[in-house]
């Protein structure tokens, strides 16, 4: 009983641990305008791709990308799975197997929308440096175990 207690507690204390280098967080702010566009520019390339016969639908559509137009931070403390669970089961999957811990996240929701129609935004240094952002419930239920994002690029002004 006591290997196996000190096997969770040796657990958690990696799970804790930063294992890359220290680095500052280098991830945008949420309401940047280019990561609202890139973000607006990611659902309008979706829908493009998987149109809407009906017009309840596409008035629906629409609707969400004028609502995309501000994005507020959510603390990661302020986050329930009850409320939240496809952000909250993505937040401990990467920290398991990527060994993320909270101070690489920051997460954004729209300000416009509310409840269950809430996007969250999800961002994290991925390979090489890239800022990874995930759109996390847009796609439907059925289509959760699939991460819908992009990495987000900054146009420099030289």
């Amino acid at each position: 009983m006591l290997l196996k207690n000190k096997f969770f507690w040796v657990m958690a204390l990696l799970l804790n641990t930063k294992f890359s280098a220290a680095y500052e967080l280098s991830l945008p702010e949420c309401d940047t305008p280019e990561l609202i566009s890139q973000i607006q520019n990611k659902i309008i390339d979706y829908q493009r791709i998987h149109p809407q016969n009906n017009t309840l639908e596409y008035r629906r559509r629409k609707l969400l990308i004028k609502n995309l137009s501000r994005f507020e931070e959510v603390p990661l403390a302020e986050i329930n799975p009850k409320d939240n669970f496809l952000l909250s089961s993505r937040l401990i999957a990467l920290k398991i197997n990527e060994g993320y811990v909270d101070e690489d996240f920051r997460v954004c929701r729209n300000a416009d929308i509310g409840g269950k129609y809430s996007i969250s935004v999800l961002m994290y240094n991925g390979d090489d440096d890239i800022t990874r952002v995930e759109l996390i419930n847009f796609l439907p239920p059925e289509k959760s175990g699939e991460t819908f994002g992009f990495n987000y690029t900054e146009n420099k002004k030289d």
